[in-house]
């Protein structure tokens, strides 16, 4: 409950592609989704629907392999902060027009 309040209090969630975003797209509040770019967890499969969401993974298609292993996922490790915040500008651009 206190999630979703919190969900529904906020003017945008930038979250991984877990439970927060779906909730965040039922609510209509503007979402970013941060997903790796492997085939059973991506944001073909996974992304919620909605008019104001945005579900990103590294623009080149990488090979996602290190996502197995404990060392970290290199591929969402190059969704840079640069990408996600150019997104959440164009927004912020939409909104105030």
């Amino acid at each position: 409950e206190q999630l979703m309040q919190l969900i529904a209090d906020s003017d945008l969630l930038l979250a991984s592609g877990t439970g927060p975003v779906h909730i965040a797209a039922a609510l209509n509040i503007p979402t970013v989704g941060l997903f790796p770019p492997r085939k059973g967890i991506s944001p073909r499969r996974w992304a919620p629907p909605g008019q104001k969401v945005t579900a990103m993974m590294h623009p080149k298609k990488l090979p996602c392999l290190s996502c197995r292993e404990s060392s970290g996922c290199h591929c969402m490790a190059k969704l840079t902060v640069a990408l996600v915040e150019a997104q959440i500008q164009r927004w912020l651009v939409q909104e105030c027009s």
